[in-house]
């Protein structure tokens, strides 16, 4: 499925329980779902398209959940919930440490001519 079309689908959830559509959002269309993306593109590369998911992520939290977020509420948002976010991580701002994660782990030995990030 495409993700706007997800997007649009748990809109539609939240008008009937935002709870529901949030954990959807979370579990379903969120960072976990497209990391592997993250780890295996150049960021310079991918890194409009992944600011657009973040702010559709973003649109779609506040539509169905009926919540407007500033930019405050939204940084807040997004930390783990174990620093007293909602876990709506950015794919924008993780994906150039979790490209570099993944070349070392791989045992690239990268230059700084590979990392134009």
């Amino acid at each position: 499925m495409e993700a706007n079309a997800l997007l649009l689908h748990i809109e539609e959830v939240g008008s009937v329980d935002p709870r529901v559509a949030f954990s959807l959002l979370r579990q379903c269309a969120g960072f976990c779902k497209l990391a592997h993306l993250a780890h295996g593109t150049l960021p310079s590369q991918a890194m409009s398209a992944l600011k657009a998911f973040d702010e559709d992520i973003r649109s779609c939290f506040s539509r169905s959940t009926s919540v407007d977020t500033s930019d405050q509420a939204w940084q807040q948002a997004e930390l783990g919930l174990s620093r007293g976010g909602l876990g709506m991580r950015s794919l924008s701002r993780h994906s150039p440490a979790a490209y570099i994660a993944s070349l070392s782990s791989s045992g690239f030995n990268a230059s700084s001519e590979h990392l134009k990030l």
